[in-house]
């Protein structure tokens, strides 16, 4: 769902230049340079940081 990869860019405040890779359609994990992110309830959890996103 591009909207959702959207509004992370947007929340994480990512401008183009960086990428942000759904990995298999709706299953809530994203990569974010070749970080593994996953997508609950809007909040993204970082495996490798201590890192709490939220996607509005």
């Amino acid at each position: 769902d591009h909207g959702i990869v959207n509004r992370i860019i947007k929340a994480l405040k990512l401008n183009k230049k960086d990428t942000v890779l759904e990995i298999g359609a709706g299953t809530g994990v994203l990569q974010f340079k070749g970080t593994v992110l996953f997508l609950k309830e809007s909040i993204l959890r970082s495996k490798r940081k201590r890192l709490f996103f939220q996607a509005k």
